[in-house]
């Protein structure tokens, strides 16, 4: 939640210095029509993190939900420019605010991974 009030990223020739957090979380969606999708690591973390509050998680959906987290999240590192109606604008740096959705999106799925890693050693463990 702290990433949407941080700055995001700047970018060169644009009419704003820096992009927040939910400016980017209210557009970032259209991201998948230009095969850029660290947006949607956004769904799998609010999957993990409902499924973790309503107990209903299981290995079977967190697991593969974790994987793609941490493939959207690593896909983000590859954005490199904004698009709108007067074309495409270049990321000139990335903020706070991003380093900050990284750190919460990775850190979901490597908690959810070892979560379950840890429940089935604890499983071999009993007589």
């Amino acid at each position: 939640m702290i990433s949407l009030a941080l700055p995001v990223a700047r970018f060169e020739n644009s009419g704003y210095d820096w992009m927040r957090g939910w400016t980017l979380l209210a557009f970032g969606g259209l991201g998948g029509m230009v095969a850029q999708f660290g947006w949607f690591a956004n769904l799998t973390f609010v999957a993990l993190t409902g499924g973790a509050f309503t107990f209903r998680a299981t290995p079977r959906t967190d697991i593969p939900l974790s994987l793609v987290s941490v493939i959207c999240a690593a896909d983000a590192f590859f954005w490199r420019a904004m698009y709108d109606d007067s074309g495409q604008t270049a990321v000139r740096s990335f903020a706070v605010g991003f380093y900050a959705w990284q750190i919460a999106i990775l850190g979901s799925a490597a908690t959810t991974i070892w979560y379950w890693v840890d429940r089935k050693r604890e499983r071999r463990a009993l007589p």
